[in-house]
This record gives structure tokens, sequence and C-alpha cells, in this order.
């Protein structure tokens, strides 16, 4: 698993491996995030952040702060950058979660008990009382989650009070 600048160990999913001239393929790794796609990339071909950024035609500055997941690249630059590691750029836009932010504001704003109730969760999760995945089993049963990967089939999910729904 790679290290990141802090020697940590970097948690990455799906990252893009070159299977052809033109194909790529998602392998088993774990990449919860483009800028860690992008380490793993980078680290995997073993190429410098300089380098990248300047076949990519950005600043080291722009590429390290996309690494880090501060800003999520054009559409242009993402295309580049794709073209660098063989990633279509439709696998990567798969990691943009501006259009899901917007999506959730406006909801928000138009439902206001909305924003109470992930408030509440996410209170719920920072004190320890649930878990992400708990908050996933709770989407996924209320019909808003259709595809229900991260528990394996032998796990069921844990039956939930109705006072400890949100």
């Amino acid at each position: 698993m790679p290290v990141n600048r802090t020697g940590a160990l970097s948690n990455t999913k799906n990252v893009i491996t070159k299977t052809s001239s033109h194909e790529s393929r998602a392998t088993e790794k774990q990449s919860n995030t483009l800028g860690s796609l992008l380490q793993t990339c980078r680290a995997e071909q073993g190429v410098s952040l300089r380098n990248v950024a300047g076949r990519a035609k950005i600043s080291p500055g722009l590429l390290s702060r996309i690494e880090r997941d501060y800003v999520f690249p054009s559409e242009e630059v993402l295309a580049r950058i794709g073209e660098i590691f063989e990633i279509n750029i439709e696998q990567l836009k798969k990691y943009d979660a501006r259009v899901h932010l917007y999506d959730l504001r406006r909801m928000i704003q138009k439902h206001p008990p909305v924003g109470a109730a992930i408030h509440a969760m996410i209170e719920q999760v920072k004190q320890g009382k649930i878990s992400l995945e708990d908050v996933t089993d709770r989407l996924h049963a209320a019909g808003f989650i259709h595809e229900f990967s991260r528990r394996s089939s032998s796990q069921k999910p844990r039956p939930s009070s109705p006072e400890q729904d949100v």
C-alpha cells in the first residue's frame, strides 16, 4: 500500500492501471479520492509531481492541491492527467463530489428537516454512536443507495430501533 508524505499508509480504492495501450481497468486496490488515485498512479509509475505537472501543462502547486483533494481540476486538466496515466476521463469524473454536494445543499435549502437529519447523523458519527457503515445502511434501507457493496453478503445490516433512525 502506498505511503503518503506523512509516512502513513494511503487508503486507496479502485486504482486504475494500464491493461493495454488503449484500455485501463480498476484493480482491487482502494482509492477514495482523485488525489489518492493520482498519488498512487504516480508512485506506481515512479514519476515525480513536477514531471506529471509539466506534462499536464499545470503548475506543480496545482497538481499538489489536486492530489491533496483541495481542488478538483477542470475537465481540460482532468483529460490531460487522464492521458498521462492512460485513464479514461469518465473514470476520473466519478471522483468529483461537487455535483453531489450542490444537490445536497439545494435539497437542504428546500427542506430544512433534511439538513437537521443529516446534522443529527453527523453528530452521532462524531460521538461514536453510529458508524459510517450505519449511515450507509440507513440510506440504503430508505432507498437512496441502490448499489450496496460496502458490506459483504455474509454481513447482515444491524436492525435499528425507531428512536435511532434519523
